[in-house]
């Protein structure tokens, strides 16, 4: 389900993650642990496609969470403890912006930001 083979990911001369090789199977539970800077959050956010390996590479349900980002972003659910918000943004324009992330284009982002708030009964905020 998921796998990574040699994955790594280096900030200048931090090496933030070194060569990580796992298999996780269907059903199984794993968790990572480790001191604050072991390089936790930095393979899940490779693992979601949102960091570019520096080495390696990382598949979930035999995706490349790189090449195909957002179909792994389908199937996966992913929150991080810090959430990041950009407080300048307006409602429409930050589902938008997420939309776009998510791969979907200028118009049906926009279209589909217009959609959620109509339904949450949010588009006059």
């Amino acid at each position: 389900m998921i796998e990574t083979a040699g994955l790594s990911k280096a900030y200048g001369n931090l090496q933030a993650v070194s060569g990580l090789s796992l298999q996780v199977q269907r059903g199984e539970i794993y968790g990572f642990l480790g001191a604050n800077g072991a390089g936790k959050t930095t393979t899940m956010r490779m693992l979601m496609g949102m960091l570019v390996p520096s080495a390696g590479s990382a598949r979930i349900a035999g995706l490349n969470c790189q090449a195909q980002r957002v179909e792994v972003k389908r199937l996966v659910g992913y929150l991080p403890d810090a959430p990041l918000f950009y407080d300048y943004l307006r409602g429409h324009e930050l589902l938008t912006f997420v939309a776009q992330m998510h791969g979907l284009a200028g118009p049906a982002a926009r279209a589909r930001a217009a959609t959620l708030l109509g339904e949450l009964g949010l588009a006059e905020a």
